[in-house]
C-alpha cells in the first residue's frame, strides 16, 4: 500500500513539475507622452497580449501586440503590431515587456 502510494505521489508531482515549465511568461505593452516619460502599462497578458485603440493624451490612439513564451523560444518577444496615431505633435514611448522568463 505504501509502495503504490509513493508511486503515485511521484508520477504526481512529476507532472506537476512538467507542467510549471511550460507555464507562460507575462507579456505587457506600456505607453506614454513626452520626453523621458515612464510607460504605465496598458495592457498584459499570458504568453501573448493586444491593445488596440488605447487613448494616450487627448489626441493620440495606440494599438499594439506581442508575443512571447511559449509559444516562442524561452528567451524570444516578438512585438508583431505598433501602431501609433497622433493627432499632434509630441514623443510618444511604447514599450513592450516579458516578465518571469524561465530557462528550460
Amino acid at each position: 500500500m505504501c509502495r503504490k502510494f509513493l508511486t503515485a505521489v511521484a508520477l504526481g508531482s512529476g507532472a506537476l513539475l512538467w507542467a510549471a515549465g511550460a507555464s507562460a511568461t507575462t507579456i505587457s505593452i506600456g505607453d506614454c507622452l513626452g520626453a523621458g516619460c515612464t510607460p504605465s502599462t496598458i495592457g498584459t497578458g499570458s504568453g501573448s497580449v493586444a491593445v488596440a485603440g488605447s487613448p494616450l493624451g487627448a489626441t493620440w490612439t495606440i494599438t499594439a501586440s506581442a508575443t512571447g513564451s511559449p509559444p516562442l523560444a524561452a528567451t524570444a518577444l516578438d512585438s508583431n503590431t505598433i501602431t501609433v496615431q497622433a493627432g499632434s505633435g509630441g514623443i510618444a514611448t511604447i514599450a513592450v515587456t516579458e516578465q518571469a522568463i524561465r530557462p528550460r
